[in-house]
């Protein structure tokens, strides 16, 4: 006998050994109810637990390579830790751990130290910006980039971070990069010294909607100021 039973998430945890897994519920879409029941889970979060059986598919068959999943979780720890990092979703980091780390031949992955080199030059040179190419979903349809989830601020941020961590590497600070460095823990927006040589973090260049639609923006006012002149 099927008894209907209000659910208010679609996600809970499950700890077995010390070993936590975060479970999300899904069905397919033919099974989908219209309109939504109260009480039931949101067709949203349904949709999000299906595009996590298709993420962990792709992973599963995509990503064997021992250093790609290296990769994998050092750039999620600095999702954690350093800002501008923030926004990047588990699964941009999957995909741009699989990118940076296949080598010409795209079967032989490169050592953990160039992989990390080239993701980080990857989003320095602007990969994840507005009208940039950035990288295909391979689980979604209509050629859709990942990165278009993020707002111009957030991809800005992004590039200014990877710029700075570039400079920190050159210069002999990959304790730092990697949150080694408990007693010289650094922030993404300090100015580090390394080896002699002062790091000053990047600066953002977009501006909000906002700021540029505000009449604070300065043109009208040197152009009354012109005139008075």
């Amino acid at each position: 006998m099927c008894k209907y039973v209000p659910v208010l998430r679609a996600d809970f945890t499950v700890v077995l050994n010390g070993i936590t897994g975060l479970c999300h519920a899904a069905t397919l879409p033919d099974s989908w109810i219209e309109p939504e029941l109260p009480g039931q889970v949101p067709m949203r979060e349904i949709a999000n637990g299906l595009a996590l059986i298709r993420h962990t598919r792709w992973f599963e068959e995509n990503v064997s390579h021992t250093s790609t999943r290296m990769l994998c979780r050092v750039l999620l720890d600095m999702t954690r830790r350093l800002s501008g990092f923030q926004q990047i979703t588990s699964w941009m980091v999957q995909l741009l751990a699989h990118h940076s780390s296949l080598g010409p031949s795209q079967r032989d992955a490169l050592p953990i130290a160039d992989s990390l080199k080239r993701a980080l030059q990857f989003l320095a040179s602007g990969f994840f910006l507005d009208q940039n190419l950035g990288i295909v979903d391979p689980c979604e349809p209509n050629c859709y980039r990942v990165h278009q989830q993020l707002e111009v601020s957030g991809q800005d941020d992004l590039c200014c971070a990877a710029q700075t961590l570039l400079r920190w590497l050159s210069h002999g600070a990959e304790k730092q990069v990697l949150g080694l460095d408990t007693v010289r823990a650094a922030d993404i927006s300090m100015t580090v010294k390394c080896r002699g040589v002062i790091v000053e973090p990047s600066r953002a260049v977009a501006e909000s909607e906002s700021k540029e639609t505000n009449g604070a923006v300065g043109k009208p006012a040197a152009e009354g100021d012109a005139a008075k002149a």
